[in-house]
């Protein structure tokens, strides 16, 4: 993607999320390749959604995934976690504890994730699809 598709306030999400020049305007190929596998991934699979009581997906298992009750009943928060886990099991993205994960304020709940670290977070794809598609966060 090139600079004018987004909104302003939208680059400023993805450089947030990325850790990215804050004047950047190019989404970088490799986070556009993990957007892509996980669009692919979706489509070409029945998934089933789980409800239990925490979100978990297995990189083995590309068919099922597990959504906390108390987030699939909000629907933002249902999406963010199913983007979530599902980049887990199609474009093997990892979680990067208290510095990786979302606060639903659309922060991360602690400083520290690197810039290499931001392209494989999963929760930096949650948040941004969310945000980009316009949706409240809670």
């Amino acid at each position: 993607m090139q600079g004018g598709q987004l909104t302003q306030a939208q680059w400023a999400h993805v450089n947030y999320y990325f850790k990215l020049d804050p004047q950047n305007t190019n989404i970088p190929a490799g986070v556009i390749g993990k957007l892509q596998a996980t669009l692919d991934g979706i489509k070409a699979n029945q998934l089933k959604v789980r409800v239990m009581f925490f979100n978990f997906a297995k990189p083995t298992d590309k068919k099922l995934i597990t959504i906390a009750k108390a987030q699939i009943l909000n629907v933002n928060q249902a999406v963010r976690f199913f983007i979530h886990e599902c980049t887990h099991i199609y474009a093997d993205t990892d979680d990067h504890s208290e510095r990786g994960y979302g606060n639903n304020q659309g922060t991360y709940r602690q400083p520290g994730l690197t810039p290499e670290e931001a392209p494989n977070n999963a929760d930096t794809y949650a948040y941004l699809t969310v945000q980009l598609a316009g949706r409240a966060l809670l």
